[in-house]
């Protein structure tokens, strides 16, 4: 089954160029590697290895239980005690992580798809840094979701060279990157590679006005609004603050945060991610 889905994403340029790109700037570090593996190694596997693996990273001081649903609080405490006392003998393990360094890169490859796809990014900040509320603005007005996005704008409505462009935000603990991927017809890559410059090169220089910001501030804030809505959502992030930052911080201070943010302050990120010496380049042709 999973040597189907790595297969599968053969079959999916979109997908499959970020996995690659990953790849390419994380060179030998354990990031690079695909999620799923490879054929190789899973041939590798056996109950042994999956149980070690349980027994190494699966220990309650690295657990946290959420629940959703129509169910006595104390019932769910009953069930955690009945199965993690279980749990009692193993031993929690650190695993030593090395510092990843980003080397920039530019690569073609021919995979013969019909369109030529694109992913252009670099370094980008952690999950810890000052900066992880700014950076993810900053995204968002690049090449969010809205139809508005710089990106969207630029090379599909003025245009209408890609169907599809997007920007791309992915923090770890120690670092994290930023992408932009499109594609394009073959004879409409170079326009479109130039656009994605462009793009980039006036938010550096220059900054949006107070009245753009607050625009872009509302929507980043109606899109977080939306989706705690979906309760599944709402809890799922609430695990990931704990697991992140041992902590739950509510809504109404991630809006303050977002509410704070200066046109300046996205300039001179803009700057720091931008820069001609953060970008790396993977195309599949």
């Amino acid at each position: 089954m999973i040597k189907d889905e790595i297969l599968s994403y053969k079959d999916s340029p979109s997908e499959l160029i970020v996995d690659e790109f990953e790849e390419m700037i994380f060179g030998s570090h354990s990031l690079s590697h695909n999620i799923l593996g490879t054929e190789k190694m899973l041939d590798t596997f056996d109950t042994q290895k999956a149980k070690q693996f349980y027994e190494y990273h699966y220990v309650l001081e690295k657990t946290v239980v959420f629940f959703s649903g129509d169910i006595a609080e104390n019932k769910v405490i009953k069930w955690c005690e009945q199965y993690f006392n279980k749990q009692t003998t193993f031993k929690s393990n650190k695993t030593k992580l090395i510092q990843p360094k980003i080397t920039q890169k530019k690569l073609s490859i021919q995979k013969n798809t019909f369109q030529t796809h694109t992913l252009v990014g670099g370094e980008a900040y952690s999950l810890y840094a000052p900066e992880r509320v700014q950076q993810a603005l900053l995204n968002n007005i690049i090449g969010g979701p809205g139809m508005n996005s710089l990106l969207n704008l630029s090379l599909r409505e003025k245009n209408g060279l890609v169907y599809n462009v997007e920007s791309i935000l992915q923090p770890f603990s120690d670092c994290g990157w930023w992408g932009v991927y499109f594609a394009t017809d073959s004879t409409n890559y170079k326009k479109s590679r130039k656009l994605v410059d462009s793009v980039l090169k006036k938010v550096k220089e220059v900054p949006f006005s107070k009245y753009k910001l607050e625009k872009y501030k509302k929507q980043l804030i109606g899109q977080l609004v939306i989706s705690l809505e979906n309760q599944e959502n709402s809890v799922l992030q609430l695990g990931k603050n704990i697991l992140r930052y041992g902590k739950q911080q509510s809504l109404e201070q991630t809006i303050e945060q977002i509410n704070e943010i200066k046109p300046q302050e996205l300039q001179q990120i803009a700057n720091q991610l931008f820069d001609d010496d953060n970008i790396s380049e993977l195309t599949f042709y």
